[in-house]
């Protein structure tokens, strides 16, 4: 093995070991961010489906709350968002414990949070309200 060859080897090794560390770090940040999520108490992701069966949110439960991830923004203009508020103020008032708040970007609804989920009873209320504006 002459000088070359043992170059040649040497730098595709440290290449490959350099991807195998790319690996682990992946492999961690995925532990990290699954040990970050039991922290915060989600318990769970589910999804709301369209009645083509197209995901329309991704739904994020924890302990006392729920987020849902919209896939598709909501125009915070149109008639479902100003029925989807109506919906969860109602629920608000309802229950002393709820709050709610949305995430907007661009006069578009991206995320909703809803906080204070105290009961089966109101996560029901809850997912049924954003059922009822989103599955079209």
């Amino acid at each position: 093995m002459d000088v070359e060859d043992l170059k040649k080897y040497l730098e595709e090794k440290i290449n490959s070991l350099k991807k195998e560390i790319e690996t682990y770090e992946f492999l961690l940040d995925l532990i990290s961010i699954h040990q970050d999520k039991q922290s915060k108490g989600e318990k769970g992701i589910s999804y709301l489906k369209n009645k083509k069966g197209e995901i329309v949110a991704d739904i994020i439960e924890g302990a006392d709350f729920i987020r849902v991830v919209l896939r598709k923004p909501l125009n915070s203009s149109s008639k479902e968002a100003r029925t989807l508020i109506r919906l969860l103020t109602e629920l608000k008032e309802g229950e002393n414990s709820v709050d709610f708040s949305l995430s907007t970007s661009k006069e578009e609804i991206r995320e909703i949070l809803i906080r204070g989920i105290s009961s089966e009873l109101i996560l029901i209320k809850a997912k049924a309200a954003l059922e009822a504006i989103l599955i079209k």
